[in-house]
């Protein structure tokens, strides 16, 4: 009797391979495992993992040949595959390829085309011409893709295909007086390439003949840098719609003209700005429409470049309300002013007239304003500040009042009122002097004598007095108190000698946060904090009292202990008891600590 072994998954399939690529799949291909297990292989399991993923995805698992391609895979993805075979026991072991490889065309779309022109226009249609990318992609071009938009839209239309070899185009199904924008693409087997740079607007119409010049050139308002110059529209467009004007100015005596304004003048009339003062300038304009420019207008000039002569004028309202300074920050007084020629300013305060020999002065005129600088600033300089403009038409005058003001001095007596053990109470007067602005607040700073820092320990402080708590017992401190303006702080007062922050000694505070754990039926073990301040004499120990359900009477739990735990025995089962403790030192012992809610005494289950 011959033993026959029963069937196994079959063996690993080999050459596991990618043949191909395109957008969204890759051709697989693999050689038969060596064993089929002793069972007919059924089919193959192909599963595909994204790099970027740590988990593998089935393709197929009824591949029925040694070759596969996997579709609907992300272009730019990359990706790694396995494949294994099948037979009616199971899978196989898997083969892998080593390396990841992308789902696209080996090959790119086409660049854009390059130097796209509009050639010949006409009512019924225009030209296009262009010249092929500068690299195909790695495939042969084999059309070209023409596409428009109307001027007003935003959505490109394909026009029309042409074949590689055509270098340019008529399109006519187009509407007359419209404006066109074109493009054109490139393709190859990959795709449809990216566009070329777009045409400039083209309007579907026949040609058109440039306009007539403009008539009557004409100026106003003519100043040091700038003239207005009109005119009237040409007596012929030239059968298309006059888009714009450009002007021209040219220096008295010279050849050369320089263009006015950068974009085309869409109006009648210009502003020239830029003028040289006293330079001497020609003028004219010219019409444009779509077929160009026209010749220019009858030059106007030689205009001399001059302001009209205008008597000084101010503007005080910024300073309705008068001018605040502090000391010592400069006192400025800046007027904005007109006039032409530029006029003459004169300071004065008081009856005297102000001047740069005082080296805190300084005075500075231009065109448009004039400014008085008094640097640092001092308390007298407070008072009215006169202004005097003139030049060859009249002179003007107006006053400034000024307030100069600074810190308050010192707050007045400054001293200490009541020190405890827990805080130290300041009073004081208001400063003698202000500044000339209301006092706001007042700050307060402390120091340890065996420290050299000041501290801050309150800021805005509105009363005349302050209570410190920051303060620790046994410590001597030193205290001052600073007045505060719109300035800032003034000088500070001080405390002629240190505080000693102490009181008497007594009873401790309660000890504090009582908890219990680990009950029983015959104990309970209870622990807590210390006391926060132990009455100025060392905490000696602390008792546990213990009350029983029914009564009022509070009962020692033994002798006191110095820890700040104990077990608590000798309770009687089924019981209620609520817990307190007391700290003591040498003055005796201190009010309990919050008792705990009654607890029963029971073995924990």
């Amino acid at each position: 009797m011959r033993c026959v072994s029963p069937p196994d998954v079959p063996g690993q399939v080999k050459n596991l391979r990618v043949v191909d690529t395109a957008d969204g799949e890759v051709s697989l291909a693999w050689e038969e495992p060596e064993s089929d297990g002793g069972s007919k292989i059924l089919s193959y399991v192909v599963e595909r993992r994204d790099i970027k993923r740590k988990t593998w995805t089935l393709s197929t698992d009824r591949a029925d040949a040694p070759e596969y391609c996997v579709s609907g895979l992300q272009r730019d993805s990359k990706y790694l595959f396995r494949v294994c075979a099948k037979n009616r026991v199971g899978s196989g072991p898997l083969s892998a390829t080593e390396e990841a490889v992308q789902a696209k065309n080996k090959f790119d779309v086409p660049e854009a085309p390059q130097n796209v022109a509009v050639g010949v226009v006409n009512r019924y249609g225009a030209t296009l011409s262009w010249e092929p990318p500068l690299k195909d992609g790695g495939s042969e071009i084999t059309n070209y893709v023409i596409e428009l938009r109307d001027r007003t839209s935003v959505k490109w239309e394909a026009a029309m295909v042409c074949a590689a070899v055509d270098r340019s185009a008529t399109l006519n199904d187009v509407v007359e007086n419209k404006e066109y924008i074109f493009r054109v693409r490139a393709e190859n087997k990959a795709g449809i390439g990216r566009p070329s740079a777009a045409t400039n607007p083209v309007k579907i119409m026949d040609p058109i003949d440039r306009p007539s010049p403009p008539l009557n050139l004409n100026y106003s308002d003519q100043v040091q840098t700038a003239v207005t110059l009109t005119w009237e529209t040409p007596s012929s467009t030239g059968g298309s719609m006059i888009t714009g004007y450009i002007i021209q100015k040219s220096d008295d005596g010279s050849d050369k003209w320089m263009r006015c304004n950068a974009r085309l003048c869409q109006d009648l009339h210009y502003r020239v700005s830029g003028l040289k003062p006293g330079q001497k300038y020609l003028y004219r304009v010219s019409a444009e429409n779509a077929a160009g420019l026209s010749d220019p207008a009858e030059q106007l000039g030689p205009l001399l470049a001059d302001d009209p002569h205008v008597g000084p004028h101010f503007d005080l309202s910024g300073f309705r309300n008068g001018l605040e300074v502090i000391v010592p920050q400069p006192l400025t007084i800046r007027v904005p002013i007109t006039g032409y020629p530029t006029p003459l300013a004169k300071w004065t305060f008081g009856d005297k007239e102000l001047s740069t020999a005082d080296e805190r002065v300084s005075m500075t005129t231009k065109p448009t304003f004039t400014e008085l600088m008094v640097s640092p600033s001092v308390r007298p300089d407070k008072g009215t500040y006169s202004l005097t403009l003139e030049n060859d038409v009249c002179s003007v005058s107006g006053e400034v009042e000024v307030n100069v003001i600074a810190c308050p001095s010192a707050p007045k007596d400054f001293k200490v009122a009541e020190v405890t053990r827990h805080h130290v109470h300041l009073m004081w007067e208001v400063p003698e002097h202000d500044g000339g602005s209301p006092v706001t607040h007042f700050q307060i700073e402390k120091r340890e004598v065996s420290r050299k820092t000041w501290a801050k320990v309150a800021a805005g402080v509105l009363d005349l007095e302050h209570t410190i708590t920051d303060v620790v017992e046994g410590k001597e401190y030193l205290f001052s108190v600073t007045a505060c303006n719109k300035c800032g702080p003034g000088e500070p007062a001080y405390i002629d000698e240190p505080v000693n922050v102490s009181s008497p000694a007594t009873i401790p505070d309660p000890p504090e946060n009582l908890k219990w754990r680990d009950k029983s039926g015959k104990s309970i073990f209870l622990f807590w904090e210390p006391s926060k301040y132990d009455g100025g004499a060392p905490i000696k120990g602390y008792v546990v009292d213990k009350c029983q359900r029914g009564t009022d009477k509070w009962e020692p739990c033994g002798e006191p202990i110095p820890e700040l735990k104990m077990e608590v025995t000798g309770l009687i089962e089924g019981q209620w008891y609520a817990y307190r403790i007391r700290a003591f030192n040498k003055l005796g012992a201190s009010r309990p600590c919050r008792a705990t809610d009654e607890i029963q005494a029971v073995d924990a289950r």
